[in-house]
């Protein structure tokens, strides 16, 4: 199967064919980061004149430039000036278009993403010729598809059906024969049947993560085990003395208590705020007009609401009791981190306006404007993910022996989180791609 659906003969694909070859032939040599300053993504102060090694896949030597010998006949990277961050991770995407856009998550510093529901049988076929060296993308993990009690209302998005237990547990069996990486769970779920699947998900040790169902509390999910709760679903009428009026009983109390519980039994969140802000048409106009747009093919735009319809959305009613609850939602974010629950940066990528890596970008800048510091940002979308997936003995952070998943900046991040937008380069499994490639990436797409 060809790394890229677009014609053999068309420039985009010859580009990305070109540098995939290029970085797979690299991916056997050596790469030297020279006297760049590493934020390694454990929290620690940023540390200045690094040397950092690569060879293959892993890091094999970081350390002060006085200490680290660059091996003969590696390519070096100048880093003067420049910041080497972890890879960043996207926690809630979909890849749903038939269109590959792996290559455009890599070239805005994205080394991996949780893929939240797509047709299973395309994104593990592109994640192999990634991970083969035949294409250049992110690590993906994914949940196929999702688990519902009704069949899908989009055509994107695939869903298996459960309604009865008896259904759940068929269906974690078949998702299990299928290799997911874990479960997806949906909204209308029926109580019974999400037990059930909960259940055969904690003994099998399966992933669990998805929307809190209104069949049930999040509280309950909690009890379930559910490993990580998206877009805050469920969470807001737990925090509220009347569900059906969260914005007039939100109690900081019953939040703070739901929190602590959350940060107790490690049940993540990831809040979305993009989805929040994109729902309540916030900057709309900013939004629909956005430059970085043409770094999503044609064919997918095509599909989205116009332009001027979804400004003129922005001035409704609903627009503005929305507006009220993307307010709310910056708010129990900064609770979330005082408590103690460790936060996931996604950003429901796939949806209407949404820019794989471009709007991960943005996401970081939202949560340091809801109150957490931009080191508090980037480990949201670095050390976090990779303690959530079992996966922090080789990402998420840099030092010697981990994958080579860096992105290297031209400014501080910590100064100003938006500087993760300033990329001079990304390694991602230890190929460099230089700023000349990432641009060809991103100048490819049509």
């Amino acid at each position: 199967m060809s790394p890229f659906i677009w014609d053999h003969g068309s420039v985009l694909y010859r580009i990305l064919l070109g540098i995939a070859l290029a970085a797979t032939a690299a991916s056997a040599a050596v790469t030297a980061i020279h006297d760049v300053t590493v934020i390694d993504g454990t929290g620690a102060d940023p540390k200045p004149h690094m040397t950092i090694v690569i060879r293959g896949e892993r890091i094999v030597a970081m350390g002060p430039v006085s200490k680290v010998r660059i091996p003969k006949g590696a390519r070096v990277v100048q880093g003067r000036g420049r910041y080497a961050i972890p890879g960043l991770w996207d926690m809630h995407v979909h890849l749903w278009y038939e269109q590959d856009q792996l290559p455009v998550f890599v070239a805005n510093g994205i080394t991996g993403v949780r893929d939240m529901g797509s047709d299973y049988a395309r994104t593990t076929a592109w994640r192999r010729d990634c991970e083969n060296g035949k294409a250049i993308g992110p690590h993906v993990v994914t949940s196929g598809p999702a688990v519902d009690g009704h069949v899908s209302d989009s055509k994107l998005l695939p869903v298996m059906v459960a309604i009865t237990p008896e259904d759940a547990r068929r269906t974690f069996d078949k998702l299990d024969e299928m290799d997911v990486d874990f479960i997806k769970v949906l909204s209308d779920l029926p109580r019974d049947a999400y037990i059930a699947l909960a259940e055969r998900s904690r003994k099998w040790r399966m992933a669990f993560a998805g929307h809190v169902p209104r069949s049930i509390t999040a509280w309950e999910a909690i009890d379930a085990r559910q490993g990580s709760m998206e877009h805050l679903f469920g969470v807001f009428g737990a925090c509220a003395t009347d569900p059906k009026d969260v914005l007039g009983t939100f109690s900081e109390e019953k939040a703070r208590e739901l929190f602590k519980k959350s940060a107790l039994f490690e049940t993540r969140q990831t809040p979305t705020l993009t989805l929040w802000e994109r729902m309540a048409f916030v900057d709309a106009a900013a939004r629909v007009h956005d430059p970085h747009l043409r770094e999503v093919p044609y064919a997918i735009r095509a599909t989205w609401p116009k332009p001027d319809e979804e400004i003129k959305s922005a001035n409704t009613e609903r627009a503005a009791a929305l507006k009220a609850q993307y307010d709310l939602a910056r708010r129990m974010v900064k609770m979330m981190q005082e408590s103690g629950v460790e936060i996931l940066a996604g950003t429901d990528t796939g949806d209407p306006y949404t820019i794989p890596g471009v709007t991960l970008q943005h996401e970081l800048e939202l949560l340091v404007k809801s109150g957490l510091t931009p080191m508090q940002a980037l480990q949201t979308a670095t050390i976090a993910p990779a303690r959530y997936l079992g996966w922090d003995e080789s990402v998420g952070t840099l030092k010697q022996g981990m994958v080579g998943d860096i992105v290297l900046l031209d400014a501080n991040p910590l100064a100003d989180i938006r500087n993760v937008s300033r990329i001079s380069g990304v390694a991602i499994r230890g190929r460099y791609l230089s700023k000349p490639q990432l641009t060809a990436i991103l100048d490819a797409v049509k």
